[in-house]
């Protein structure tokens, strides 16, 4: 069903609003200190919209009947004759009317009252008060519209259920009740005739409000005069703190689907939760918002919302002294009004985005890929660590944790497992939050929602070694920790095992576990020993502090990849892969006098390179240095591209010189000079205007 058809905003088409009230609880308007009259009060009554609709259709009425009464005596007649006849009959003077109503007016009455066929205009007792609205308009009194009668839009002002106004709006728009001329006729049956104390049991009677529907008609006709998110929370709060409505559940969430249901029900399976829906200030920070609760990325942020309305209809109602219902959902702990960025960026993953992920990598991981081959290893995995998330989230308070280390080589696809892990986490039907950090910045950007592990726990540089990370448990960080059902730290083997152990103590303090590491916790540590160590003063600190010397990593459950998938898929040497490899592995080591004396007390063993790897040259030889810098960049003096390859240096003096090198290329009769900042582009090369350095 379209929803807003005319909004109330719009201008075309015009909405007319009509007004009515309950008789007995008409406002009246009096200067202030004076004593209002009766006779006041009855000439207000009368001059209102709704009383002189109620004027209007007694005289209609009255002319009708008195040309009923002289058609019905007349077989055969001549109508300008009748019309002559009936107004001398009348009773009253036809030239009065003119001059009130207008000589189109009584040429108009006249073609209703001789049927000409052209006219379809009802009599104006003949339909009910909207459709009224429709035909007249007030100008101090009602007059029938020449035309685009369609066109007009109406309205009734909405009452909220249980009111006698509420039920007065019911038989107003009711076809039935027509032919009324006195407020009393309102209540009366218009087929017995029989007399009813208030409007409530007359609209029982013409079964025009069932017990478990007014209500739900009700939030719909406000939701589509316009009612904006506010507005339609307070008359739900209405409802309930003034009338005996008895499903509340059926609004919040939508009716049950019964063989009973009706169109306005079907139209709102889900409720008017949507409608009414309220968003924190931190929710509608988010990106990509756009005040649609059904589009909001996952059931954590939804939920968060659904409980940030429901406390303020909690409040409404307990200010007018009424008890929150049971039928709603429960409100929760008092969330925070202003959530921090990175609670935002944890949260925002889309569960239907993440279902695709998680289906497309599994599917890779089984053999659906380039060469149509599985990785055993990563689905051992995945189904190891889904297997660990699925305990924890049965029984957290018993769940003794899990410590993984998935210690692989660079392209054995360690981002990609972690990828997949997170969207699993992600999945409409689990919903888990998944907490992924770095060691570094670059590392933590190729993650879910990444961030580095210092920013995670609140850590600093130079802290002392005893110290806990700097998270109060009361915390948002704290909050967020103990929500994760997984917490991911890539390239752990750069980390000092003094701020590994530091993450172990804070954890056992927020989850209040001080006996389980890391408090319990899921946790995926990622890695590769053979790239860079912690860098320390001296090689032996950075070997004293890896992991592998912690007193955890005897707790550590090891989770190893050794296949290389960009090899595999994409197309490599696999023979250098092997070596490096074996390499990390320290197969290639041999025996010599020639290792440097510094070393000679530690070991005796140094790695040797070969010369060629199958096809593939590994040690060339140069003349020079400038030999070498000119067989890497042969275009350096007329290209702007960029070389892919790129220099490694064990020495800053070496980088020094070959920096040297390539600048003296690209000017050699300029002098280098060294800028430290810069306002606009100062040099062009080739003719081309540097704007980014």
């Amino acid at each position: 069903m379209q929803k807003n058809v005319y909004s109330y905003k719009e201008s075309y088409p015009s909405v007319k609003r009509l007004k009515f009230f309950v008789p007995e609880k008409k406002r009246i308007v009096c200067e202030e200190g004076k004593v209002i009259s009766e006779a006041t009060i009855k000439k207000q009554l009368a001059d209102s919209e709704f009383y002189k609709w109620m004027a209007r259709n007694r005289f209609e009425y009255e002319i009708y009947q008195k040309f009923q009464t002289i058609v019905d005596g007349e077989e055969e007649y001549d109508k300008i004759a009748l019309m002559k006849k009936t107004n001398k009959e009348l009773g009253f003077n036809m030239f009065e009317i003119v001059q009130e109503d207008g000589e189109d007016e009584i040429r108009r009455m006249k073609d209703i009252l001789m049927g000409n066929p052209e006219e379809d205009k009802p009599f104006s007792f003949e339909i009910t008060y909207e459709e009224f609205g429709k035909r007249y308009r007030f100008e101090k009194t009602w007059i029938r519209r020449k035309r685009d009668v369609e066109k007009q839009v109406v309205r009734l002002y909405i009452g909220y259920p249980g009111t006698a106004y509420f039920y007065l709006r019911k038989l107003l728009r009711c076809d039935r009740m027509t032919h009324i001329f006195y407020p009393e006729d309102l209540m009366r049956h218009p087929d017995t005739g029989e007399e009813y104390k208030d409007y409530r049991e007359i609209c029982v009677a013409l079964n025009l409000v069932n017990s478990s529907k007014e209500y739900f008609h009700c939030i719909h006709e406000s939701q589509q005069m316009g009612f904006g998110r506010w507005k339609l929370l307070g008359l739900f709060a209405q409802m309930i703190i003034a009338t005996d409505i008895n499903n509340i559940l059926e609004i919040w969430n939508g009716p049950k689907v019964t063989p009973n249901i009706d169109l306005i029900e079907r139209a709102h399976l889900n409720g008017f939760k949507e409608d009414m829906m309220l968003f924190p200030e931190h929710v509608k920070k988010m990106p990509g918002f756009n005040w649609k609760y059904s589009d909001l990325p996952n059931d954590i942020i939804r939920n968060e919302c659904e409980q940030y309305t429901l406390r303020k209809l909690k409040y409404i109602l307990e200010r007018s002294g009424v008890d929150y219902p049971k039928e709603l959902p429960p409100v929760i702990e008092q969330m925070k009004e202003n959530r921090t960025k990175e609670w935002l960026a944890a949260h925002n993953f889309d569960s239907e985005k993440a279902k695709k992920i998680y289906a497309s990598h599994k599917s890779s991981m089984e053999g659906n890929n380039r060469i149509g081959k599985p990785n055993p290893e990563q689905l051992n995995i995945l189904a190891k660590i889904e297997g660990e998330i699925k305990k924890y989230n049965d029984d957290p308070a018993q769940y003794g944790g899990f410590v993984g280390m998935l210690d692989a080589p660079g392209r054995t696809g360690k981002t990609f497992l972690i990828e997949t892990l997170a969207a699993y986490c992600a999945l409409p039907t689990n919903n888990f939050l998944c907490l992924c950090s770095a060691f570094s910045g670059v590392a933590a950007q190729l993650l879910p929602n990444g961030v580095t592990i210092h920013r995670r726990f609140n850590m600093v540089p130079d802290m002392d070694p005893e110290v806990n990370c700097n998270i109060d448990r009361e915390s948002t960080k704290a909050e967020l920790l103990k929500e994760a059902k997984l917490i991911v730290m890539d390239e752990v083997t750069m980390m000092s095992k003094i701020d590994l152990e530091r993450i172990d103590r804070t954890l056992r303090l927020i989850m209040n576990k001080e006996d389980v590491p890391f408090g319990g916790k899921i946790i995926l540590l990622s890695g590769d020993f053979r790239q860079i160590l912690p860098v320390e003063k001296n090689p032996f600190d950075s070997c004293n502090t890896c992991l592998k010397t912690s007193y955890l990593w005897d707790k550590i459950v090891q989770l190893p990849l050794t296949i290389n998938e960009r090899v595999r898929q994409f197309g490599g040497h696999a023979m250098y892969a092997t070596f490096l490899m074996y390499l990390g592995l320290g197969l290639l080591q041999q025996r010599s006098d020639k290792l440097h004396y510094r070393f000679k007390e530690y070991s005796d063993e140094f790695i040797r390179l070969p010369r060629k790897i199958g096809d593939t040259e590994i040690i060339r030889p140069y003349s020079s240095l400038e030999d070498f810098v000119q067989q890497l960049y042969p275009t350096l003096e007329t290209s702007l591209d960029i070389p892919e390859t790129i220099i490694l240096t064990p020495k800053n003096v070496n980088m020094y010189e070959i920096n040297r090198l390539c600048i003296e290329r690209f000017k050699p009769d300029e002098e280098p000079r060294s800028l430290f900042s810069f306002d606009e582009a100062y040099i062009t090369v080739f003719g081309l205007t540097v704007s980014n350095f």
